[in-house]
């Protein structure tokens, strides 16, 4: 059993911007809500 969960947000050990991208645009689907505007 493990004792620790190591979080890798930053892209040291893996890149995991997509991961994290496609969960947001999942949960997003999910919920019905509406994406947020992305604003440059």
């Amino acid at each position: 059993m493990y004792s620790t969960i190591l979080f890798d947000l930053n892209g040291t050990l893996t890149d995991s911007s997509p991961g994290i991208i496609n969960s947001v645009i999942y949960a997003v689907n999910k919920s019905e809500l509406m994406p947020p505007a992305i604003q440059n």
